[in-house]
C-alpha cells in the first residue's frame, strides 16, 4: 500500500480499507476533538497545534474520498457507459459526490430548480453528474448532513433550507443567498461567504474558522445560545461584514 496512503488512514485512526461512512464518522470525531475552541484560548502553542491538526484532519480525509472514488472507476471499467443507468445513491457512494437533494414537501422532483440566470445546459444534469452547482436554487430543500465541501456554490439560493450538520468546509458559497437557512453545527471551515446573505440565518454551533465573510450580511443571524456565543470564527475574515447586531465590522 502506497505510504502516503497509509498515512492518511493513521491520521484518521482507521483501518485501511475504510467505508466513506467511517472515514466521514472519523472526520467528524476528530475534527470535534482537535477544534481550537476545546482548548484554553491563551495558549498559542495549542491554538498553532491544533489549527495545523484541523488541516491534517481535512487533508487526510479530502484524499481517501479522493482514492475511494479511484478506485470505484478503476474497479469497474464499464462505469463510465453504465453510470447513467444507476440509481443516484449508487453514484454517489462511488464518486464520493452528494446525493440528489431531497424535498419534505412537496414530493422529491428529478433535479432541483434552477434560478432564471443558470447555464441552460447544467439545468439538464442532477448535483450528483456536474461538480459545479454554481445559481443553483436549493431553497427549502432539506439537506441535512449533506456533503457539499470543497464544491462550487457561488450565488446559489439556500434561503430557508436545512443544512443542519452539512460539510460545507472549504465550499465557494460566494454571494449565496442564505437567508433564514438553517445552519446548526454545520462544518464552514475556510468556506468563501463573500458577500453572502445570511441574513435571520441560524449560525448556532457552526464552524467558520479561517471562513471569508467579508462583506457577507448577517443581520438578526442566530450565533448566541443564553447569551453565549456559539459561533466559531477563529482567523475568519471579518472585513465589511454586517454583524448580527447591524453593525459593520472594521477592518
Amino acid at each position: 500500500m502506497d505510504e502516503d496512503l497509509k498515512s492518511w488512514y493513521k491520521t484518521l485512526e482507521l483501518e485501511p480499507g475504510a467505508s466513506i461512512e467511517e472515514i466521514n464518522q472519523a472526520y467528524k470525531d476528530l475534527a470535534l476533538v482537535w477544534h481550537p475552541d476545546r482548548l484554553p484560548q491563551d495558549s498559542l502553542r495549542l491554538q498553532e497545534k491544533a489549527q495545523a491538526k484541523l488541516k491534517e484532519i481535512n487533508n487526510a480525509r479530502d484524499r481517501l474520498r479522493e482514492n475511494r472514488a479511484h478506485q470505484s472507476t478503476k474497479s469497474d471499467p464499464h462505469n463510465h457507459r453504465s453510470s447513467s443507468s444507476r440509481s443516484p445513491s449508487s453514484r454517489d457512494r462511488e464518486s464520493s459526490q452528494p446525493q440528489q437533494p431531497r424535498r419534505s414537501s412537496p414530493e422529491p422532483q428529478s433535479t432541483p430548480k434552477q434560478s432564471p440566470t443558470a447555464n441552460s445546459q447544467t439545468q439538464s444534469k442532477t448535483p450528483a453528474q456536474r461538480p459545479d452547482l454554481s445559481g443553483v436554487d436549493w431553497s427549502y430543500t432539506d439537506l441535512k448532513e449533506r456533503d457539499f465541501s470543497s464544491r462550487n456554490l457561488t450565488n446559489a439560493n439556500l434561503s430557508h433550507t436545512n443544512l443542519q450538520d452539512s460539510f460545507l468546509h472549504r465550499t465557494n458559497l460566494h454571494g449565496a443567498n442564505l437567508y433564514k437557512a438553517n445552519l446548526f453545527r454545520a462544518n464552514l471551515f475556510q468556506a468563501n461567504l463573500s458577500n453572502a446573505n445570511l441574513r435571520e440565518a441560524n449560525l448556532v454551533g457552526a464552524d467558520l474558522s479561517g471562513a471569508d465573510l467579508s462583506g457577507a450580511d448577517l443581520t438578526g443571524s442566530r450565533v448566541r445560545v443564553g447569551g453565549k456565543m456559539t459561533v466559531r470564527l477563529m482567523g475568519a475574515n471579518l472585513t465589511g461584514t454586517i454583524m448580527p447586531d447591524g453593525q459593520i465590522h472594521g477592518n
